[in-house]
């Protein structure tokens, strides 16, 4: 086994088949003369033993074979590996066989070479390929295996070059690797970590800031209520319109950013929902105004002052008692009820009922005994003068 390349002639094409048991074994020294064959070497070969030993082994090369795979099989060699790959050898009457050859460096110093027969469809693959390379002079091959090209090469080079290197650097890149995929997954697992706490955060904050547009549809509805509500008491009143505006507005704002908050978040679709309602309540209220505004939407308030107007005498529901005329039936006023000069001077309270159609209503009632329709001094805690305790004690 040479770097040179010997050319062997004459060649018959001839191929001699090989028993599938046959094994051939051959030793070489480090210039690749033969120094040891087996007898199926022998009989493969058609050589003697005496014309074998001492002979350089490129001594069987067969014509076909590239010169690249005898290059690359020294090329690994030097490196200390083994080399494999199929063979076809020269007999000595010019006819040639195949055999799948593996050389494996002795530690003594030398190859060995181990050949078996290989299946008929390894032969012809193997001889498409040869006559690949003898019209392709630019292909290459690593290890016994084609070099390929583009990317799919480059990566081959890649994974050649260290192959080629030594034990002891390949495990110190091992190691130099293994720390910088440490130090990424730390880094990628501190970059996860902040991303989820800044996720929460934003989750917390979304949560809280939806909470107070709640907090403030709740707020707004009872002062849309509460509006609505002093509206129909008092429909003259113009502050009760406005406040309901205002509530209705700001319940508008805080349902459009309830809104945003659940489209921005884990939506629940609660703020949707509630848009349906709004809608429908929006419609009853207006409703109700234009009651009111049509005058069909009278406050207790006016109809207890004009069933007042209609009949001072008779009880309005809700007042605490039912109010008495000073006339009688026959038109002849009452006397006073009650004892002491307060009650005998007969002071009255005067009731004034606002915003009655025909002006004021004055409804005088006599004052019993303890009400609080005494006079200012008694009001204030002053005892009040007794004519009679004067004329006793002169």
């Amino acid at each position: 086994m040479e770097a040179h390349m010997r050319n062997n002639q004459p060649v018959t094409g001839i191929e001699r088949q090989l028993d599938p048991g046959v094994t051939i074994i051959s030793h070489t020294d480090a210039t690749g003369n033969i120094t040891f064959v087996n007898e199926d070497f022998l009989q493969a070969s058609g050589f003697d033993h005496d014309e074998l030993i001492g002979q350089p082994h490129n001594l069987v090369r067969h014509p076909d074979m590239p010169a690249e795979a005898f290059r690359d099989l020294w090329d690994t060699l030097k490196h200390g590996r083994p080399w494999s790959g199929l063979v076809k050898n020269r007999c000595k009457n010019g006819d040639h066989y195949w055999v799948r050859t593996s050389v494996t460096p002795k530690p003594e110093g030398g190859y060995m070479s181990v050949r078996v027969v290989p299946g008929r469809d390894e032969i012809l693959a193997a001889e498409a390929l040869y006559t690949r390379f003898r019209n392709n002079p630019g292909l290459r091959l690593h290890e016994g295996k084609v070099v390929r090209s583009g990317l799919a090469g480059l990566g081959d080079a890649i994974l050649a070059r260290i192959d080629d290197t030594r034990i002891g650097r390949r495990l110190l890149a091992i190691m130099v690797i293994v720390m910088i995929l440490l130090v990424g997954a730390l880094a990628d697992s501190q970059r996860s970590g902040r991303a989820v706490e800044a996720e929460y955060r934003a989750h917390i904050t979304g949560d809280a800031a939806q909470r107070v547009a709640y907090y403030k549809l709740y707020a707004q509805g009872l002062q849309m209520g509460q509006a609505l509500r002093n509206a129909m008491l008092d429909p003259a009143n113009p502050k009760a319109y406005d406040n309901y505006a205002r509530a209705s507005d700001a319940f508008d704002v805080a349902l459009q950013a309830a809104g945003s908050h659940d489209d921005a978040g884990l939506k629940s679709g609660l703020p949707a929902r509630i848009g349906v309602l709004r809608a429908e309540q929006r419609t009853f209220h207006e409703r109700v105004f234009g009651l009111i505004k049509e005058g069909q939407g009278d406050s207790p308030q006016q109809g207890r002052n004009t069933q007042v107007a209609r009949d001072p005498g008779r009880a309005v529901e809700g007042d605490p008692a039912p109010r008495r005329n000073l006339a009688d039936p026959a038109g002849q006023p009452q006397r006073p009820v009650g004892r002491g000069p307060q009650a005998q001077s007969g002071h009255r309270h005067r009731r004034r009922a606002s915003g009655h159609p025909a002006g004021h209503l004055a409804a005088v009632t006599p004052c019993p005994a303890g009400s609080p329709g005494r006079s200012d001094d008694r009001r204030r805690g002053r005892r009040q003068p007794d004519p009679d305790h004067r004329a006793r004690r002169a």
